[in-house]
C-alpha cells in the first residue's frame, strides 16, 4: 500500500501513452510502403492497364485531346478512390488537361515522384508504379494532325490506395488496445487511490465534539483537502459533458450522411441492387422496383438470378462461385448490355455495371442498371436506316465515291466498282486522282490544297461533265457531282459518278446531225425561212437571203408579209389567223407558185412549199423558196420543143415500123437457119453417139473402150451445146413456151443437188442445204430444175477440193431468194460485168473446166420469164453467190416433231446408196450424205440434223477424230452420234461407248436394228 501511493502516476501514465504511440508510429512508418502495394488486388491493377491501353486504342481514332475531355476513367475506379487523370505534352511536360485543377498548368515533376520514368517511354509502351498509398500510371499515345505531323501526349492517372487492415495492421491494433487497456487500469487505480484518502478522512472525520477539539493547522489541511477534492469532481464532470455532447454532434453528422445516401439511392434514375456473396438480394431501390415491376420486397431475401433470363439465369450461381474462388471477373469491375427479365415475364435490354465492395468484411456486389429499351429501339431503327442506306448505296446506278481532305479515298460503291473497273480493295487508301487521266491526274492535288486554304471552288458544289480512266487504262466520259460533307470533325468529300459515254456518243451524233442540217439548210440553192405562229420570222438561209436580196438580221422578227407582194401581203395575216383557229388549209401542206417581192421592190416567180412543225410545245412553219424565174423561160421554150418533138417522133414511129418488119423478117430467117443447122447437125450427131454406143458392147481393148468414151463424152457435149444455141435462139425469137404452176422450191433444189451429188463427193465437196420451210413458187418445173442445175453445177465446177457449197432460202415481203454460196476461185469484175451475155465464162477460160459460156445466159433468161430476177456477187479468189428470186405462191413450216434429219457420214459410194433407201423406207425423215470426215463436220455445223450416222474408217480423218469435233463445237455437241463399222470386236464397241457414241452399228446394217435405232433416238 505504501508503494502504490508512492507511484507518481500522472507521470508514468504520461510516459506510457507516449512509448505506445512512438512505438505504432515508428512501425506503421517502416512497413507502410510495403503494405500499401502488398495489400493491392490484382483486379485494380488490370483495371489500372485496362484503362490506360483503352485510352490508347481510342485516341488511334479521335484527337488525343478532345478524347480526354470525353474521357471518364471505369466504374471500378472511379467509385472506390479518390483518381486524378493528366493529358501531358511530351514535348513541355506541361498538363494540357486534367480532372484536378489544382495541378492545371503544372509539369509532370511537380506532379509524379516518376516523371523521369514516365519521359522516357516509347509509343504504347505503359508504366504502373506504386508510391507507399497512391498508385501511378501513364502510356504513351501519339497522333497525327491536318497538317499531318505527329502529336504525343502523356495520358498520367495516379489515385490513392485503400488502407485494408493486415496482419501487422493487426498487431498494432491489439498494441494500441492494449496500451488503452493498461490506461484505464492506470487511472482507475488513480481515481481510487486519491479517492480512498478522501474515504478515509470522512470516515475518521471527527465529531463535532472531536472537531472543536482540533488545533488550527489540523483544520486548515482538512479544508485544503476538501476543496481539492471538489476542484477535481468539477474537472471530471465537465470533461464528461464536453465528450456527450462530441458524441451527440457526430451522431447527429453520421446521421445526415445517412439521409443523404438514402435520398441519393432512392431518387436516382438508375437501378441499384446490393447482393452479398450467394446472390442474395440485400437493397433494391426504386428505381430498380419501376425497372423490374417488383416490389423491395418480392426481391430482397431471394437470389438475383429471378431478375434474368434464359442462359444467363442458369449461368450466374456458377458464375459467381467461379469469380469468388479465382477473382477473374468478366463483369465486375465493368458494364456492358445485357437483358433482363421483368416481373411479367417481358424481356429487356439493359445496361449494368457491377462493382465489389466490403462491408464489415463481408464481400458483396453493387449492381448498376439503366433500362435501355429506348436506346436500343433508337439504335435498332439507326440500325435500320444505316442498312436502308448502304442498300441505297449498293444498289444505285450511280458510282458513290468518298474521300477525305488529302484526297485519299475513303469508300467505293459496286457502282463505281463496275464503272471503273476497279475492286474495293485496290482503291481504298489511294489517291483519288488514280482514276482520272491527264491533265485532271496532275491537277488534283493543287486543286484540293486551294479549296481546303481558300476556299476557292471549282467542281465541290456543283456538277460538270469531266473524264475518267478505267482500271484498263480506257479513258471515258463521266458526270461529276461533288459534296463536301462533316463527319465527326473531319472533312470529308462525296463524289457521285455516271458514265455518260452513249450519251455522250449520242450527243456527238446529234451535233453531228446538227452540224449537217445547218450545212445542207446553208448550202442547199432553195431558199428556207421558218416563221412562228404570228408570222414573224425565225431563221432565214443564206439562199433565201440570195433570193430575195434581204441580209438576215434585217428579216428576223418581222412579218414574213414583207416578203409579199400585193394581194398576198394584205390577205397573209388573215389566212394564218383563220387557219389557227379553224385548222383550215389552204397553202400549208402542199405546194404551189407564187410571186414574191425583192428587196429592190421587183416581183418574181416562185415555188413555196410550206409545213407544219412543233418545235417543243411551239407551233412553227417552214417555207421552202425557190425562185423559177428561169424555170418560166425555160418551159417556153420547152413547149417548143415539144411540138417539134412530136413531129419528129410521128417521122421516127414510121420509120421503127418499117426497122421492125424488117427485123421480123430476119428473126424469121435466123430461126429458119437455126431450125436447119439444127438439124444438119443432129443427122451426123446421132449416127457418132449411136455408132459409139454399139461399138461399147463389143469386146474392146482397155485403150480402145477409153477412146470410145471420149467419143461419146463429145458427143453428147456437142449435143448439149446444140440444144442451148436452139434455147438462145427460140428466147431471143420470143418462142419460149413455158408451164407456169405451183412448184415446191424445196423438192427442185433437193432433186438437183441429189442429181450433182457424185460430182461434189468427186472433190469432196460437202453440200449443205437450210430446208426447214417449204417454199412453193410459180414456175415452170422443168425450166426451174434446168437453172438450180446450171447454178450448182458452176458452184461445183469452179470450187476447190474440200470446199463447201451452202444453199439458204430467204422469204421476202411477194418473193423468195435462193441463194447458192460457194467458196470457190470467184469472178473477176471484169469478167462479171459480162456474165450474163453469151459465150462469156465466168472463170478463166484456161481453168481446163468445160462448157461454152451460155448456161447462166439461159438460165437469167429463165428466171425472167417466170417472173424472176437473177444476180451474182462474186470476189475473185474468195468464192461466187448466185441469187434467183421468184414469186412465193405459199409457204409451210415443217413441225419438227414431225419431220426429222439424218446425216450419214460416209466414203464408200456403194455404202451411201444402201443407207438412202433404207432412210428413204421411213416416213418424216430427210436424208443427208457426206463423203469424208471434214466435209461430214461442215456439214453437221450447217445443217444441224436431229441423228449423225459416222462411219468409223474414212479417208482423211478417222471417224473419232471426227466425233471429237462435233462434240466440241457449240452447234453440235448434243446432236446424238451412232457409229457404224464394219469392225464387230467388243474392245471398239466399248472404245465408241468410252468415248460417248449414242449406240454403236457393226456391218451388215440390219433394217429392223436400224429401224430400232430411228425410234429410239428420233421424235
Amino acid at each position: 500500500m505504501k508503494i502504490s501511493e508512492s507511484v507518481p502516476y500522472p507521470y508514468m501514465v504520461t510516459l506510457l501513452v507516449t512509448m505506445c504511440m512512438a512505438t505504432l508510429y515508428f512501425f506503421a512508418q517502416q512497413r507502410f510502403t510495403e503494405n500499401s502495394i502488398n495489400t493491392l488486388s490484382a483486379n485494380q491493377l488490370q483495371q489500372l492497364e485496362n484503362t490506360l491501353q483503352r485510352f490508347e486504342a481510342s485516341s488511334k481514332h479521335q484527337n488525343s485531346k478532345t478524347l480526354f475531355l470525353a474521357w471518364s476513367a471505369p466504374s471500378g475506379i472511379k467509385h472506390t478512390h479518390t483518381t486524378y487523370e493528366y493529358l501531358i505534352s511530351t514535348k513541355s511536360t506541361k498538363v494540357l488537361a486534367t480532372t484536378n485543377n489544382v495541378d492545371m498548368s503544372k509539369r509532370l515533376a511537380e506532379i509524379s515522384p516518376y516523371a523521369s520514368r514516365f519521359e522516357g517511354l516509347k509509343e504504347s509502351e505503359l508504366a504502373i508504379f506504386s508510391d507507399k498509398a497512391v498508385l501511378h500510371g501513364a502510356i504513351k499515345v501519339c497522333s497525327t494532325d491536318a497538317s499531318a505531323q505527329s502529336l504525343c501526349y502523356l495520358y498520367y492517372v495516379k489515385y490513392n490506395l485503400p488502407q485494408r487492415l493486415t496482419a501487422l495492421q493487426f498487431n498494432f491494433l491489439l498494441l494500441f488496445i492494449g496500451c488503452g487497456i493498461l490506461l484505464i487500469v492506470l487511472i482507475t487505480s488513480y481515481i481510487k487511490l486519491k479517492v480512498r484518502p478522501l474515504n478515509k478522512a470522512l470516515f475518521n472525520f471527527p465529531s463535532s465534539q472531536k472537531f472543536d477539539n482540533k488545533t488550527g493547522d489540523e483544520f486548515s489541511k482538512i479544508v485544503q483537502n476538501l476543496s481539492s477534492i471538489e476542484a477535481q469532481s468539477k474537472a471530471d464532470k465537465l470533461q464528461l459533458e464536453t465528450e456527450l455532447s462530441q458524441k451527440e454532434v457526430l451522431s447527429s453528422q453520421l446521421h445526415s450522411q445517412y439521409s443523404r445516401i438514402s435520398a441519393i439511392i432512392n431518387t436516382v434514375v438508375d437501378g441499384i441492387i446490393t447482393i452479398d456473396k450467394n446472390g442474395i438480394v440485400e437493397t433494391f431501390n426504386p428505381a430498380a422496383q419501376t425497372i423490374f415491376g417488383y416490389q423491395s420486397s418480392e426481391v430482397i431475401g431471394k437470389n438475383v438470378k429471378m431478375l434474368m433470363p434464359s442462359p444467363y439465369q442458369e449461368e450466374h450461381d456458377h458464375y459467381v462461385a467461379n469469380y469468388l474462388k479465382t477473382n477473374k471477373a468478366k463483369i465486375i469491375g465493368s458494364g456492358r448490355e445485357v437483358l433482363g427479365q421483368r416481373a411479367n415475364g417481358e424481356l429487356f435490354p439493359m445496361e449494368l455495371s457491377v462493382s465489389e465492395m466490403s462491408v464489415d468484411g463481408q464481400r458483396m456486389f453493387t449492381g448498376i442498371v439503366k433500362d435501355i429499351s429506348d436506346i436500343a429501339q433508337q439504335k435498332s431503327l439507326l440500325s435500320d436506316q444505316v442498312a436502308r442506306i448502304k442498300a441505297i448505296i449498293e444498289t444505285v446506278i450511280d458510282g458513290i465515291i468518298t474521300i477525305n481532305d488529302k484526297g485519299l479515298v475513303d469508300s467505293l460503291n459496286p457502282a463505281a466498282e463496275r464503272i471503273f473497273g476497279y475492286k474495293e480493295h485496290e482503291v481504298i487508301g489511294n489517291n483519288i486522282k488514280m482514276l482520272m487521266p491527264a491533265p485532271y491526274q496532275q491537277e488534283h492535288d493543287q486543286y484540293l490544297v486551294n479549296y481546303i486554304t481558300g476556299g476557292e471552288k471549282k467542281v465541290i458544289g456543283s456538277g460538270r461533265d469531266v473524264l475518267g480512266k478505267r482500271k484498263d487504262g480506257s479513258i471515258f466520259s463521266m458526270s461529276l457531282a461533288v459534296s463536301e460533307m462533316d463527319v465527326n470533325g473531319e472533312r470529308m468529300f462525296t463524289g457521285i459518278v455516271r458514265d455518260i459515254s452513249g450519251i455522250a456518243q449520242q450527243k456527238a451524233l446529234l451535233d453531228d446531225q446538227v452540224s449537217r442540217i445547218k450545212a445542207i439548210i446553208e448550202t442547199v440553192i432553195d431558199g428556207i425561212i421558218t416563221i412562228d405562229d404570228k408570222g414573224l420570222v425565225d431563221s432565214f438561209n443564206p439562199a433565201a437571203e440570195k433570193i430575195f436580196g434581204y441580209q438576215e438580221h434585217e428579216v428576223i422578227g418581222k412579218n414574213i408579209k414583207m416578203l409579199m407582194p400585193a394581194p398576198y401581203q394584205q390577205e397573209h395575216d388573215q389566212y394564218l389567223a383563220n387557219y389557227m383557229t379553224s385548222g383550215i388549209k389552204k397553202i400549208i401542206g402542199s405546194g404551189r407558185e407564187v410571186l414574191g417581192r425583192k428587196k429592190d421592190g421587183s416581183v418574181f416567180s416562185m415555188s413555196l412549199a410550206v409545213s407544219e412543225m412543233f418545235v417543243g410545245d411551239k407551233k412553227m412553219f417552214t417555207g421552202i423558196v425557190r425562185d423559177i424565174t428561169e424555170q418560166k423561160k425555160y418551159e417556153a421554150a420547152l413547149n417548143q420543143y415539144r411540138q417539134d418533138l412530136e413531129e419528129q417522133v410521128i417521122q421516127r414511129t414510121s420509120d421503127l415500123e418499117a426497122a421492125t418488119k424488117q427485123a421480123q423478117s430476119a428473126s424469121h430467117a435466123k430461126s429458119k437457119f437455126l431450125s436447119r443447122m439444127s438439124h444438119e447437125l443432129r443427122t451426123p450427131l446421132n449416127a457418132i453417139i449411136g455408132f459409139t454406143q454399139l461399138l461399147e458392147e463389143e469386146n474392146l481393148t482397155l485403150s480402145q473402150t477409153d477412146s470410145l468414151k471420149e467419143i461419146s463424152t463429145a458427143g453428147k457435149d456437142l449435143a448439149l451445146m446444140v440444144n442451148e444455141i436452139l434455147q438462145i435462139a427460140s428466147i431471143q425469137t420470143g418462142n419460149l413456151s413455158l408451164s407456169l404452176e405451183e412448184v415446191s422450191l424445196n423438192e427442185s433444189l433437193q432433186e438437183s443437188i441429189e442429181q450433182l451429188l457424185s460430182a461434189a463427193n468427186n472433190k469432196n465437196i460437202s453440200v449443205s442445204f437450210d430446208n426447214d420451210i417449204q417454199f412453193y413458187v410459180k414456175a415452170d418445173y422443168a425450166k426451174l430444175k434446168q437453172v438450180i442445175t446450171s447454178l450448182i453445177d458452176n458452184a461445183i465446177r469452179y470450187s476447190n477440193d474440200h470446199s463447201s457449197i451452202s444453199i439458204k432460202l430467204v422469204r421476202n415481203s411477194n418473193d423468195v431468194s435462193t441463194h447458192i454460196i460457194d467458196t470457190g476461185i470467184g469472178i473477176s469484175a471484169r469478167r462479171l460485168k459480162h456474165i450474163f451475155e453469151p459465150f462469156e465464162r465466168g472463170g478463166d477460160q484456161y481453168t481446163g473446166e468445160e462448157g461454152v459460156g451460155i448456161g447462166l445466159t439461159i438460165a437469167k433468161e429463165f428466171t425472167e420469164a417466170m417472173g424472176g430476177f437473177m444476180r451474182i456477187q462474186s470476189t475473185e479468189g474468195e468464192g461466187t453467190t448466185a441469187t434467183f428470186d421468184l414469186p412465193l405462191i405459199r409457204e409451210e413450216t415443217l413441225c419438227e416433231t414431225n419431220v426429222n434429219s439424218v446425216l450419214y457420214i460416209e466414203d464408200n459410194a456403194t455404202n451411201r446408196k444402201l443407207m438412202k433407201r433404207l432412210v428413204n423406207r421411213f416416213d418424216n425423215i430427210v436424208y443427208h450424205e457426206a463423203v469424208n470426215g471434214y466435209s461430214g463436220i461442215e456439214a453437221a455445223k450447217s445443217l444441224k440434223p436431229s441423228l449423225i450416222l459416222l462411219d468409223i474408217n474414212l479417208p482423211d480423218i478417222s471417224g473419232y477424230e471426227v466425233f471429237q469435233a462435233l462434240k466440241n463445237h457449240e452447234d453440235t455437241k448434243n446432236i446424238a452420234i451412232v457409229g457404224i463399222s464394219a469392225n464387230a470386236m467388243s474392245t471398239d464397241q466399248d472404245k465408241a461407248k468410252d468415248l460417248g457414241f449414242t449406240s454403236y452399228i457393226t456391218k451388215p446394217i440390219e433394217l429392223d436394228e436400224l429401224k430400232a435405232t430411228f425410234e429410239t433416238l428420233l421424235h
